[in-house]
């Protein structure tokens, strides 16, 4: 398994490189690089070509001397670049962190590595982050490494979880200011995570101003579309809300589902016929992922959005339509933008406000309140007397839940056709799922 370094570049790493580096005073990276060994090295700067000072090498001077150093060349070296200088702003120096860090654990999706931090580079935000990086995005189980000139290099373990000494004292906090009455369409959400508590808030809050256009994101399966109906119930259209998959229907067809067509447009219309967005009039329109739209109709829906008209597919002339558009993605629509394959007017149209649904995994004991709302839904639907035994909901907990809710509202009616007695035991869910770290069957 390769070994990755992630760390910030500091003055001293630049001083040293422009010094040639003397045996006593070799920068915290090459410090570090000198005794353990990497496959990849991937340094962060904020540090532009205008903020050098006399006595310091570049950032990329500085990456090309590593290169030349014992034991480093055979490694891949990778200099990441922030937009300005960090270092007195925690918030943007954590969101560069977050981005890049990310970044290269997608790289490795398919060819696991095995992570490290070097702390003592960069400055106080660029710690910080990397600290809060390491707990929520990497992993505890990634290697972190401090140097110095007095102490050499040492492994750092850090002696708080956050997920167990900070976040929930964090999130009692800011429950306690977000109870509100819950609007009718929500109730069917089930959670008491703060992460969803506050996505229904956001939810309600924009509910009523239905002129407002709204972007749903999240994993597969953490319920975007019950979000995008709710917010149509509480929102007073009285009009339908009507749903479409963008990526389930081919790009040929998806002009004329969404707009319409007129006899003779192409070879198979041989009438007239309206689209969702006449269907959807006076309601909502829920476009679900959003991300894989072509181009072609992109411009079609922003003139939408902007002029509240289109055009069906062959027409010369335009029609109205009152309806509010709500979309939904997994996709990272800022990074599509930057490869150019999604509009970034047509995103600003959509983003009036985003809500972010949290998988599964990060929701804790939400999984044993929807597992005992599907457990009940499936007894009302089948007539039948299922129950949980305390073992078999808490051992629910441990499973990754891949495919968010909907794989767990499958695993509940798989566990509920297959327990031979009324209540579901550990057994059960031990042969019917499987041990949690085998998971694979993502609906």
């Amino acid at each position: 398994m390769k070994r990755v370094l992630i760390s910030w570049i500091g003055r001293a790493d630049l001083k040293a490189a422009e010094k040639g580096a003397p045996h006593e005073a070799p920068g915290p990276v090459l410090r570090l690089l000198q005794v353990e060994s990497f496959d990849e090295i991937h340094l962060l700067n904020d540090i532009g070509p205008e903020a050098k000072v006399q006595g310091e090498s570049t950032p990329e001077q500085f990456r090309q001397w590593l290169v030349t150093q014992p034991k480093i060349a055979e490694a891949m070296i990778q200099l990441h670049n922030a937009p300005e200088n960090l270092r007195n702003d925690y918030g943007k120096a954590f969101e560069f962190t977050r981005k890049m860090v990310r970044e290269i654990i997608k790289k490795h999706d398919t060819d696991p590595a095995r992570f490290a931090i070097a702390l003592s580079s960069g400055y106080p935000a660029a710690q910080a982050a990397f600290i809060i990086v390491h707990q929520t995005l990497l992993g505890t189980d990634t290697e972190m490494f401090l140097t110095s000139r007095e102490r050499g290099v040492e492994r750092v373990e850090l002696p708080f979880l956050l997920s167990v000494d900070v976040i929930p004292v964090i999130q009692q906090r800011l429950m306690e200011s977000c109870d509100v009455k819950v609007s009718e369409g929500f109730s069917r959400i089930v959670g008491e995570s703060y992460a969803i508590k506050r996505a229904k808030q956001i939810a309600q809050q924009v509910a009523p101003f239905d002129q407002t256009s709204v972007i749903v994101r999240g994993e597969t399966g953490t319920g975007k579309e019950l979000f995008a109906e709710a917010i149509h119930k509480a929102s007073g259209r009285r009009g339908p809300f009507i749903a479409v998959n963008c990526a389930a229907i081919p790009d040929a067809l998806l002009e004329s589902e969404l707009f319409g067509h007129v006899k003779g447009a192409f070879t198979d219309a041989k009438r007239d016929r309206d689209g969702k967005l006449a269907a959807a009039d006076r309601g909502t329109l829920f476009l679900d992922e959003i991300g894989d739209m072509q181009p072609k109709l992109q411009a079609k829906l922003l003139r939408f959005l902007q002029e509240k008209t289109y055009c069906p597919v062959g027409a010369d002339a335009e029609k109205k339509a009152d309806v509010r558009i709500v979309a939904a993605t997994h996709q990272d629509l800022e990074r599509a933008i930057e490869q150019g394959q999604f509009r970034a007017d047509l995103y600003y149209r959509l983003n009036a406000v985003s809500i972010e649904l949290p998988p599964l995994r990060e929701r804790g004991s939400d999984v044993k309140l929807l597992a005992e709302k599907f457990l009940e839904e499936f007894n009302e639907r089948q007539k039948t007397h299922k129950s949980w035994s305390d073992e078999a909901l808490a051992a629910l907990l441990r499973y990754p839940w891949r495919g968010n809710v909907r794989e767990l509202q499958n695993a509940v009616g798989r566990l509920a056709i297959f327990s031979r007695a009324d209540r579901i035991t550990l057994q059960d869910v031990d042969l019917w799922l499987g041990p949690p770290d085998a998971r694979t069957d993502i609906p």
